[in-house]
């Protein structure tokens, strides 16, 4: 699907790929060296380099590899932050997040895309293993991704699941304690959402964040059914 870019956005990537292009070139790669060591294919090398196409994170690495070189400085050139004042104040696992959250708000990450694993994130990136924590635990803290053990994938709002609010009901959002996250699994970054039901004595209700949304309407016997995903606050 065609996506409408500011010429601005479509100079930096014709600028990306002349970079691309040099890189290859000073290595003393052609094209079809670069496909061969990469596994992309050939006619996508050409228009990367030609500034037709982008590229997504999840394919930085293989196109380090094809390169044969480390990617850091593309990636702090064309996406990180050179302002010296903000490199000062602001943590470099925040270029990341910034680079991640501009690739899903284009569209060139979409809901389901798989991001790189952690080792590779770090291998392309030249961050930590620390920083690349600390940029997921982020994007999850946004909304934007959600991980499944060492798996991180672009969030859907379809996949989000209604929580029923009646009147008189209320709702808390803070992080969960060290003691919540390790009982129900919450990946670092993702907050909870605590709902105290009016007129009950049942214990309140512990929702993940980055699972549901709130929706205003139905009285509580028509909810009844609707509580295979809620937690008890507090831990056995």
């Amino acid at each position: 699907m065609s996506r409408k870019r500011t010429e601005r956005e479509r100079e930096r990537q014709r600028e990306f790929g002349r970079r691309i292009q040099r890189l290859r070139e000073e290595q003393g790669l052609t094209q079809g060296d670069v496909t061969r060591m990469s596994g992309m294919d050939r006619s996508f090398i050409s228009n990367l380099e030609t500034g037709v196409y982008s590229i997504a994170s999840a394919r930085l690495p293989d196109l380090a590899t094809g390169l044969r070189i480390d990617l850091v400085d593309v990636f702090e050139e064309e996406h990180g932050v050179r302002n010296k004042d903000e490199v000062a104040s602001a943590p470099r696992y925040m270029e990341l997040v910034d680079f991640i959250s501009k690739e899903i708000a284009s569209g060139l990450l979409r809901p389901g895309d798989f991001l790189p694993r952690e080792v590779a994130l770090c291998q392309c990136y030249g961050y930590s293993s620390f920083a690349i924590r600390k940029a997921l635990a982020i994007l999850r803290g946004r909304g934007l991704i959600r991980s499944w053990g060492e798996k991180h994938f672009v969030a859907s709002p379809d996949d989000l699941k209604p929580i029923e609010l009646g009147d008189g009901d209320r709702i808390v959002v803070r992080m969960p304690t060290p003691t919540e996250m390790f009982h129900y699994a919450i990946p670092e970054g993702v907050p909870i959402l605590i709902c105290r039901r009016s007129g009950t004595t049942t214990p309140d209700e512990i929702y993940q964040a980055d699972r549901f949304y709130l929706q205003i309407g139905r009285t509580a016997h028509e909810r009844a059914d609707a509580h295979a995903d809620i937690w008890a606050t507090e831990p056995e």
